[in-house]
């Protein structure tokens, strides 16, 4: 576990908080999990709390909660300036391995880009630390996902994620029903006829 109190050492060096890659940790399946089903960290929520602005002796826990009110997931997380000057947002956490039950560490940091506004003022942005096909991510989006069964927090794309209402109802699935098409094709040739009766009454 790294020194918390400040980004340099007792010698004035940074500490080796360097932002790293990885592979998620859970298969992408076919079978997609909801975002709504994953826990997830918001640029716009810690923006808002002030994460980014307070410096990096400022220590920050995020909290998950079932449907009773139980605690069910915590997340301790601080920021870091990287030896590039950009921040870094350090994630402390546990995750339990399905198989055995053992308690994992994990523990890693997130980079954090700033580009310019075009209106002016700042946004911060998070880049996914997950690998895609042997290459960093480095994806620059506003949320980051840990789903069922993953080790590390990343993007959308990254871990195939979709919304709840899209699953619930796409439709690209809904089955042709017999004589569609047909029914269609009336519709289509009655409005002819009206329009060439219109014409004809213009004329």
């Amino acid at each position: 576990m790294p020194k918390r109190s400040n980004d340099l050492d007792d010698l004035g060096n940074y500490f080796e908080d360097k932002p790293e890659y990885f592979e998620p940790g859970r298969p992408r399946t076919s079978e997609r999990i909801c975002v709504e089903d994953c826990l997830a960290l918001s640029n716009t929520a810690m923006t808002r709390d002030g994460v980014f602005k307070k410096g990096p002796n400022n220590f920050w826990t995020s909290r998950w909660y079932d449907a009773a009110g139980r605690q069910t997931s915590a997340l301790d997380f601080w920021v870091r300036l990287l030896p590039s000057n950009q921040l870094g947002l350090v994630l402390s956490y546990t995750v339990t391995d399905p198989n055995t039950g053992q308690k994992i560490p994990v523990e890693y940091v997130v980079e954090v880009t700033t580009p310019p506004c075009p209106f002016g003022g700042q946004r911060y942005w998070f880049q996914c630390s997950l690998l895609t096909h042997g290459a960093p991510c480095k994806r620059r989006v506003g949320r980051l996902y840990l789903p069922p069964g993953g080790l590390y927090f990343g993007c959308r794309i990254c871990y195939n994620l979709t919304y709840r209402k899209q699953k619930q109802h796409d439709k690209r699935f809904d089955p042709i029903k017999p004589g569609s098409f047909h029914e269609l094709m009336k519709t289509f040739t009655a409005d002819l006829k009206t329009l060439h009766k219109l014409r004809k009454r213009i004329k």
